[in-house]
C-alpha cells in the first residue's frame, strides 16, 4: 500500500492510520513523546523515514524517542522509561525474557 511505511526486508513498518492514531494521541497529551524501539531503527535510512512519516501528520521529531538493538538488560531497562507500554512485535522476545 502506498501509504505504509515499509523498509527493509528485515520488517519494521508502521501503518498509515496506526501512525496517523498515534500522532493524534500526541497531539491530545501536550508533552507527550511516542517511544519506539526495534533493531532496524539503528540505520538512519529508517529513522530518517520514521520521521519523515510522523511529521506528515504534524508530529515533530523532539516528540519521537527512536532506539534501536540493545542488550537485554539495555531492553528491558527501557520498561522503566515508559508510562505506557505496548509491544508491537509478536516476536515473543519480550515476552520471553519477562516470564525468566
Amino acid at each position: 500500500m502506498s501509504g505504509d511505511l515499509r523498509v527493509h526486508p528485515v520488517g519494521f513498518s508502521i501503518e498509515s492510520v496506526l501512525a496517523a492514531l498515534w500522532a493524534r494521541a500526541l497531539r491530545a497529551v501536550p508533552n507527550s513523546r511516542l517511544f519506539l524501539k526495534a533493531a532496524q531503527l539503528v540505520e538512519d535510512s529508517l529513522r530518517d523515514d520514521v520521521l519523515r512519516h510522523f511529521a506528515a501528520h504534524t508530529i515533530c521529531e523532539e516528540r519521537l524517542i527512536l532506539e534501536g538493538l540493545a542488550s537485554r538488560l539495555t531492553y528491558l531497562a527501557a520498561y522503566h522509561r515508559v508510562d505506557i507500554a505496548r509491544p508491537l512485535s509478536v516476536s515473543g522476545r519480550t515476552v520471553s525474557a519477562q516470564d525468566r
